[in-house]
């Protein structure tokens, strides 16, 4: 993926560009790049702990204190957004699972009122006046 050290700058800015990307992508319930977001977040979250463990860059780290922030306000909003996104796809993926349970015992009555149960076929109900 990518191979050298970021700046601290470089990695403050690509992981606030990276979180807004990816807040986009789950407001817009675009889930097909978030790991590859996931990913590089990771890259550069890794450089600026290396970055922030470094006793040369406090001068620097101070000058970027709201940036830093900014990103952990980005970050806290998206792990939100993440889990209700997580909870969608689970009420839907239950909610389908459902529509298709009901639809594999879908029976019609006789005119005795018993249940007549089909086997791969559809039912279909008409109302007649």
């Amino acid at each position: 993926m990518m191979s050298s050290q970021p700046t601290l700058s470089d990695s403050v800015n690509k992981l606030i560009e990276l979180l807004s990307l990816e807040k986009s992508r789950l407001l817009g319930g675009s889930y097909d790049d978030i790991p590859d977001i996931s990913q590089q977040k990771e890259f550069y979250l890794s450089a600026l702990t290396n970055h922030m463990q470094n006793p040369i860059n406090i001068p620097a780290l101070k000058s970027l204190q709201g940036a830093v922030e900014q990103i952990q306000s980005l970050a806290a909003e998206n792990e939100g957004l993440l889990s209700a996104a997580r909870s969608g796809v689970s009420a839907a993926q239950s909610r389908l699972k459902n529509i298709v349970t009901r639809e594999s015992f879908v029976g019609a009555y006789t005119e005795n009122g018993q249940k007549l149960r089909t086997h791969d076929c559809g039912v279909t109900r008409c109302k007649t006046a």
